[in-house]
């Protein structure tokens, strides 16, 4: 058994494999990206500075421009695709 403390809301505490676990963590990072594309878009559609977004989300400089390069490539593949 391999033990997960990763507390979020789908974890089980507990996995057979390590590859259940792994696939369980992958999984959760995926969402906590989400999470983040949901709050960063508005503000840069507002026209907000990163700096400002770092500081009105509190997340690192590291999250915002992840956040922003995901969002631009996102755009560009949703316009390749008209």
């Amino acid at each position: 058994m391999f033990k997960c403390t990763c507390g979020f809301h789908t974890c089980e505490g507990s996995y057979e494999t390590e590859t259940d676990r792994t696939n369980h963590l992958k999984a959760v990072t995926a969402e906590k990206t989400k999470e983040e594309i949901r709050t960063v878009t508005p503000l840069l559609d507002a026209g907000i500075s990163q700096s400002k977004i770092e500081s009105k989300t509190g997340y690192s400089a590291e999250t915002v421009t992840r956040c922003i390069k995901k969002i631009e490539n996102l755009r560009k593949k949703k316009l390749g695709k008209e």
